[in-house]
């Protein structure tokens, strides 16, 4: 059974890519809750898998593809490109950072970390885990919404030179990938 498919640019703004000048849109399937796209090639990827699977018809996902070249949809990496480069002014004063976890008895073994407020990391006054930049995203927005713009653009900064996972399917294989003392 075929589903429609859709994608939008128009459905809410996302403070955090708009500062960063990164586009993005949504995916809307019938039925079920609209997904942030910013990477078109990886939607691809997925939309010829649902299509050889019968979800979605040839001209659903050719008019999506369509649409998301049009929106300027990069990758991922033109986003962190993004991030990198932008400039944070030099008398900004952050109220937020991120920091990785070195705590000497924590047992998750791929790298990590949490978002602080002020000056000293107090454990159980951050935010967090954050294993992966995509949860990291979701943070972000959320402070830019507070009215941390800069505050976000400088902690995805610092979870990009932490080299934390992308998603969730990079962080499994990275956790696959450690030696037998801490994968099984």
């Amino acid at each position: 059974m075929t589903r429609k498919l859709e994608f939008v640019t128009n459905i809410t703004q996302y403070e955090f890519l708009d500062l960063l000048g990164v586009p993005y849109g949504w995916r809307i399937v019938e039925g079920c809750l609209p997904a942030l796209i910013l990477d078109r090639e990886v939607q691809m990827q997925s939309l010829r898998v649902n299509l050889e699977q019968g979800h979605f018809t040839l001209d659903d996902v050719e008019t999506m593809d369509k649409a998301m070249k049009e929106a300027g949809l990069e990758n991922l990496e033109a986003m962190f490109d993004k991030v990198r480069k932008f400039q944070i002014p030099a008398n900004h004063s952050p109220f937020f950072r991120f920091e990785v976890c070195t705590t000497a008895d924590c047992n998750q073994p791929l790298v990590h970390g949490g978002i602080f407020r002020g000056e000293d990391p107090v454990p159980d006054q951050n935010i967090g885990p954050v294993e992966t930049l995509e949860y990291g995203l979701g943070i972000c927005e959320t402070l830019a919404r507070l009215g941390k713009k800069l505050d976000t653009v400088r902690i995805f900064q610092q979870m990009l030179e932490a080299k934390l996972a992308t998603n969730q399917r990079e962080w499994q294989e990275r956790y696959e990938a450690l030696p037998p003392l801490f994968g099984d």
